[in-house]
């Protein structure tokens, strides 16, 4: 499969170890534009975020955290377009 790119929205301060990670995330298209709005990884709603996820985001191992609208590229995991 084909990696694409999106700018993300964060649903919670995450913060990489270094490491590349893979983070779920549901892509949608808003206001003419994808966007890929990362699952939360934490608190009471995990379970149903991360069931809605249709993406990965590979977040580099030269990343830090993630922020708002940061361009990452992505594993679209059920893709119909």
């Amino acid at each position: 499969r084909d990696l694409h790119s999106f700018p993300t929205r964060r649903s919670s301060d995450l913060n990489s170890d270094g490491r590349r990670c893979f983070l779920r995330a549901r892509v949608d298209q808003r206001e003419g534009q994808f966007v890929a709005t990362l699952a939360s990884v934490r608190g009471s709603g995990v379970t149903p975020a991360q069931a809605e996820a249709n993406a990965l985001v590979i977040v580099p191992e030269s990343h830090s955290e993630v922020r708002d609208g940061d361009r990452l590229s992505a594993q679209m995991l059920n893709w119909d377009e």
